[in-house]
């Protein structure tokens, strides 16, 4: 397990190859409930396992170098306060104005949660960037014990060895993990652009699905990241 904080980049292009790979899983089955993929300039996690994230980029998926927040919330934390509003403060200890605003205005908003009619924040893990690093009032290791080893994969530097890990975690097969590859580096590559997918891509997504209308799913989620089908081009 990784002690070193990642590289604000590297988190970005992380949760980029993670969408793509989210937005393939929606194309084979709906068994893949559990959500993982982008909303707007939101890379939101949900593990199924009482574990909650979302990492907020002010540059959305189209800009690496702009600030973020993350905000993580781990069911089985020590950290974790079940009836009363936590002290919220005490994780943002040391971070920006802006950061602090960006996780007020818009990433605690996915992580709430209504107790006895009261609404609560919930969070176990917080951390936002500083000099191109990821900075928090923990460590990483630390963070990564209470609800940010959602995003382990998505924080290593090396992408093939993240492409290793989601293929193990997601079951793909090598075939799925090129293509992922390939779509990944060209949305990397013109981040700001539109990646657009042939039609052969797209019947190749058909390929793949076990049921019927996956495919319309995976479009959604692949349009979250600016990757659209050719039948969208105008």
């Amino acid at each position: 397990m990784s002690v070193e904080f990642p590289n604000a980049i590297t988190l970005w292009r992380g949760a980029i190859l993670g969408g793509i790979v989210s937005a393939i899983d929606y194309a084979r089955s709906s068994q893949f409930s559990t959500f993982y993929g982008w909303r707007r300039n939101h890379y939101i996690i949900n593990g199924g396992d009482g574990r909650d994230g979302i990492i907020t980029f002010a540059g959305g998926h189209w800009l690496p170098a702009a600030p973020l927040v993350g905000v993580f919330h781990d069911i089985h934390s020590e950290k974790f306060v079940i009836r009363n509003e936590i002290e919220l403060e005490r994780f943002f200890v040391g971070c920006p104005a802006y950061q602090r605003s960006l996780a007020e205005q818009e990433a605690l908003h996915y992580l709430r949660l209504r107790y006895d009619g009261v609404l609560l924040h919930r969070a176990t893990a917080v951390f936002w960037d500083h000099d191109g690093l990821v900075a928090s009032v923990d460590s990483w290791s630390t963070l990564l014990l209470n609800g940010a080893s959602l995003i382990e994969n998505e924080s290593f530097d090396n992408t093939e060895e993240a492409l290793r890990r989601f293929q193990v975690d997601h079951g793909t097969s090598d075939e799925q993990t090129r293509f992922a590859r390939n779509l990944f580096e060209r949305k990397i590559a013109r981040p700001a652009a539109r990646v657009w997918l042939s039609a052969e891509e797209v019947e190749w997504l058909k390929s793949i699905a076990l049921e019927p209308k996956t495919t319309e799913v995976a479009r959604d989620a692949f349009r979250e990241i600016g990757i659209y089908f050719p039948d969208e081009l105008k």
